[in-house]
């Protein structure tokens, strides 16, 4: 029993670093512009998919199809965010019908990766893991560093939490809210890249995992505030 719990524990703390990448997408955008992206985990689901996609064409590692995966979901981003901001009034609820319309029209197969090695186990002792699931932790957590970094330290980052405190002060600031949106997007954007991408390499990727992906992505962000 005590085995089964360590590997319990162990296994999702591989996955929840993933699932933290996730959430740290919509709470962003929910920061910054007070939307909510429902659409998020769709997102994820394709840039998945791209992985797929650059993995059964070339046989390259899936972790190649980053760049990719993210002009994909940059540019449906964009779209995203250029429908989001003509919504003026109730923007939480507007954009939360709205993101959900979207989420609908998504279909594919059902894919996962097919390399020897991130299909790999190791052994630490009591607990295992694929390769694959380590391989996302470690992006993982260098994205999430990343992200803070960028949050703290760089203009932009700034101008995000500045937009996020006070709209009507940050423009006074002479901070101009539509640009600083369209950056949170972005990042969000690279955020659900590298977590699609990363989901792929530990796990079986499927149309039904957008919606559960956003509902866990909720539940993390309601949880850790």
């Amino acid at each position: 029993m005590l085995e089964l719990s360590q590997q319990a524990i162990f296994s999702g703390l591989l996955v929840g670093s993933v699932y933290a990448l996730v959430a740290l997408g919509i709470a962003l955008t929910f920061g910054a512009m007070k939307i909510i992206n429902l659409a998020h985990g769709e997102l994820v689901l394709l840039a998945a998919y791209m992985a797929y996609f650059i993995e059964s064409r070339t046989g390259w590692n899936p972790y190649a199809a980053i760049p990719l995966a993210f002009a994909v979901t940059a540019v449906v981003s964009v779209a995203v965010y250029l429908l989001i901001d003509r919504i003026k009034l109730h923007r939480e609820l507007n954009s939360l019908i709205l993101t959900f319309a979207i989420l609908l029209v998504f279909a594919s197969d059902v894919r996962s990766t097919n390399s020897p090695v991130l299909q790999d186990a190791l052994s630490f002792h009591t607990v295992y893991a694929m390769k694959g699931e380590l391989a996302a932790f470690v992006v993982s957590l260098a994205v999430m560093t990343a992200l803070w970094w960028w949050l703290k330290l760089s203009w932009y980052g700034r101008a995000v939490r500045a937009v996020s405190s006070n709209r009507d002060a940050a423009m006074l600031m002479g901070i101009d809210p539509r640009r600083v949106e369209l950056a949170a997007f972005l990042v969000a954007g690279i955020l659900a890249s590298v977590a699609g991408v990363a989901l792929f390499t530990m796990s079986v990727v499927q149309p039904a995992l957008g919606p559960a992906l956003t509902v866990k992505a909720f539940v993390v962000t309601v949880l850790a505030g």
